[in-house]
């Protein structure tokens, strides 16, 4: 009697097991990227916060892929025949480096035994060619800052001397990586002014390119 009793409890599990989702048992709730902006010779790290709803699975490896413009930050866990234990939100970091020089839309993806899961949305990342040569002279004249920051109504553009000789596109992006303004800004040009007025504060990329360079700053509207 014993027997059976515990075999129909065992079948009452497995079944109870199977028939709840993976995303409730295991999925990503949100990403940050500690650097939204580097180099080709740096790195930088996604840190994915995750849920867990069986403590005794074992996570798996973390790794990201590259197709065209986004970076998929996979995080796994291997399942076992049964769920048990505490709720926990286990924390995934995954450092991006060897980069391509390209700006990626990054997301966060999670896997139950190879199988997808969910996704989130983490931001952009912007990777520029780096010098050899390690001359801070040369990197700060190839490079732009924008003030005031935090910013309402507009937003000031100010070129580096090198960056300043040619014609340069400006794009601003929301932190869904959507285009919001664009424009160009011409040789010479130093200081340049853009109307940000009537955007529904957040955080925002401006991105500043051209034949030589790409590079992007964060700013944030209120």
């Amino acid at each position: 009697m014993k027997k059976t009793t515990y075999s129909l409890f065992l079948f009452a599990l497995l079944l109870l097991t199977s028939t709840i989702s993976y995303g409730q048992i295991f999925r990503v709730q949100s990403a940050t990227i500690t650097n939204n902006s580097i180099d080709s010779c740096s790195s930088t790290q996604v840190d994915v916060l995750t849920y867990l709803g069986c403590i005794n699975w074992q996570q798996g490896p973390s790794t990201f892929t590259i197709n065209g413009d986004t970076i998929d930050v996979e995080v796994n866990y291997t399942s076992s025949f049964i769920c048990a234990g505490a709720i926990s939100q286990p924390m995934f970091n995954v450092v991006l480096s060897s980069l391509p020089v390209k700006t990626y839309q990054v997301k966060a993806s999670a896997y139950i035994d190879n199988t997808y899961v969910n996704s989130v949305y983490v931001g952009l990342l912007d990777v520029s060619s780096c010098s050899t040569t390690g001359i801070e002279t040369e990197k700060s004249t190839a490079n732009f800052s924008v003030f005031p920051n935090p910013a309402r109504n507009f937003v000031n553009i100010k070129m580096g001397e090198e960056l300043s000789k040619v014609n340069s596109k400006y794009e601003l992006l929301d932190i869904k990586g959507q285009l919001v303004k664009s424009g160009t800004i011409k040789a010479n040009s130093i200081l340049n002014q853009i109307n940000i007025d009537g955007l529904t504060a957040g955080l925002y990329f401006m991105k500043i390119s051209n034949n030589e360079i790409s590079k992007m700053k964060k700013i944030n509207v209120y």
